[in-house]
């Protein structure tokens, strides 16, 4: 099963680490000479080692990283020279300070990884009725630009909620879906979402319920301008919106 990701910016990972860091070790004064190992980098963009480790080599070749010996360590300069120069005094920071100067990338990839697990999603959802397909990690990987981790945290969230499983040899596999597995999942749903909604329901306020009554009345009232929009802008008050107001995680990731 091939993932298509319609991503804006298919720069390559190792490019856009190395965009962001160039300007955070620019603007920030308090980061020269300070010695990042490529595993935390790599902790903090969400990444693999590799895109991190070409990033900071190719700071080191414009002055703003120094290789410690050979190993995956590098020392930060803020230098407009070619080849940097050891720094008088080494510096240490942790891995949650040092985060909080990669604050606007870790909102940016937040965000970049919910849209590729939303369209994961989609096209999974898409290929259920077709058949059985096997998911390649390593190829959707590929196809959205991320490490296997992130995928596999998806893939992992998609199998609880009964989305994909695996065969006997541990493939991810999708589909596939039969009308009695489609049945069983709406007889499971009938039953559970109501607990859910009455847990929701306790937490919302009255003005958000109105207005989601108010759009049903409506639809209700001039059946003639219902459209699809309009008929999944219902569907999404309440199965999305009240449902995630409760907080019974259990029933949440049942019901999906």
């Amino acid at each position: 099963m091939n993932f298509v990701y319609k991503n804006s910016n298919r720069q390559p990972r190792y490019l856009q680490i190395f965009a962001e860091m160039k300007t955070v070790i620019s603007t920030n004064r308090a980061l020269d000479g300070v010695i990042v190992s490529v595993q935390s980098l790599a902790s903090i963009f969400e990444s693999s080692r590799t895109p991190v480790y070409q990033a900071l080599q190719m700071l080191e070749k414009i002055g703003l990283a120094i290789r410690v010996d050979k190993k995956a360590q590098f020392i930060l300069r803020q230098s407009d020279q070619a080849s940097a120069k050891m720094p008088d005094v080494v510096k240490r920071v942790s891995d949650s300070d040092l985060k909080t100067y990669f604050h606007n990338t870790l909102d940016v990839e937040k965000q970049r990884i919910d849209d590729l697990h939303h369209d994961m999603e989609q096209q999974i959802a898409n290929m259920l009725p077709f058949g059985e397909f096997w998911i390649n990690e390593q190829k959707a990987a590929d196809n959205y630009n991320v490490s296997r981790t992130i995928i596999r945290q998806s893939l992992s969230k998609f199998a609880e909620r009964g989305l994909i499983g695996k065969d006997y040899r541990a493939h991810w596999t999708v589909g596939p879906l039969t009308s009695k597995m489609l049945n069983d999942l709406f007889s499971i749903r009938s039953k559970l979402e109501p607990l859910a909604l009455i847990d929701a329901a306790q937490r919302l306020d009255n003005q958000r319920i109105n207005v989601w009554l108010e759009r049903c009345y409506k639809a209700k009232e001039d059946t003639s301008s219902l459209n699809q929009e309009k008929i999944k802008l219902i569907e999404n008050d309440l199965h999305v919106e009240l449902l995630n107001c409760s907080q019974n995680m259990g029933l949440k990731r049942i019901i999906g």
